[in-house]
């Protein structure tokens, strides 16, 4: 049996994410076998009703919104953790290095390994500046090449 084809399949996989609300939990028979999950989150839906929010990387039609007793509904941005969101972000401008990010005394910390200046820490810079970020510290490893690491601390303006 051929795969369905999905509107998503035309998306690059790494930018499939799509968001669903359930109050069955998840579990065999719950989602259609074609998909898989990329993350969950418990959490209220807009009624207030608790449920399990489900990131999938593929969209349902009506009739499995239907038969899966699903509803299109992205999580409250307030539930998603700043360092989810920064990363997210990141990955939807293309950014190909995946930095670790922290918070650590109300600021945020991105370290990137072995980033080329222009093309990682300087575009980091530009990213977290559309998120609303300052930098106000940048701590460097020594390095004689174009690629160097260092640890980027941002607040938030």
């Amino acid at each position: 049996m051929d795969k369905p084809m999905r509107y998503s399949d035309e998306v690059p996989y790494e930018k499939r994410r799509y968001w669903y609300f359930t109050l069955h939990g998840l579990g065999p028979g719950t989602i259609p076998n074609d998909l898989k999950v990329l993350e969950t989150r418990d959490g209220k839906n807009d009624k207030g009703t608790m449920g399990l929010y489900i990131c999938l990387d593929g969209i349902l039609n009506t009739s499995e919104l239907e038969y899966y007793d699903l509803r299109e509904l992205v999580p409250p941005e307030d539930e998603i953790c700043e360092e989810q969101r920064i990363l997210e972000y990141l990955q939807s401008k293309d950014f190909v290095r995946i930095p670790e990010i922290w918070e650590e005394d109300g600021f945020i910390h991105i370290y990137l390994e072995d980033g080329d200046w222009k093309h990682e820490h300087g575009w980091l810079k530009v990213l977290m500046k559309e998120l609303g970020y300052t930098l106000v510290n940048k701590i460097t490893e020594p390095s004689d090449e174009d690629c160097y690491t260092a640890e980027h601390i941002y607040e938030k303006e």
